[in-house]
């Protein structure tokens, strides 16, 4: 992005796109973030039941102070169905302040069999 300072990009959301990849249901009880600079955008209802194939799209908004790079991570509690128990499961998130200007990375979550997510740039 080129212009001047106050047209320059000062925060980006990033859509995370969750599939659940198994033949069972899965059921997402709550979903947070971690890290400096990272907040979800989206107003989610929870409990979440996504059955085999069906997608979530999740919205992580970056919005740096400083030039340099942070880390979180977007975290989620699932529970598969005929369990009571609940499991945490995230996804990194990495992004970098660039002065004015912010670059940060993407990254796709899956949902599959063995109920560990998987990521993707």
């Amino acid at each position: 992005t080129t212009g001047k300072p106050e047209e320059l990009i000062s925060e980006v959301d990033m859509r995370n796109v969750g599939q659940n990849t198994s033949k069972k249901t899965v059921t997402l009880a709550s979903f947070d973030v971690t890290g400096l600079s990272f907040s979800i955008s989206d107003d989610l209802e929870f409990p979440v039941v996504l059955n085999g194939g069906e997608k979530i799209s999740v919205t992580v908004r970056f919005t740096p102070a400083q030039a340099k790079g942070y880390k979180g991570k977007l975290r989620f509690m699932s529970v598969k169905a005929g369990s009571k128990k609940q499991k945490r499961m995230g996804i990194s998130l990495r992004g970098r302040g660039v002065g004015n200007r912010t670059a940060a990375v993407n990254r796709r979550m899956g949902f599959p069999s063995g109920s560990e997510p998987t990521a993707s740039e």
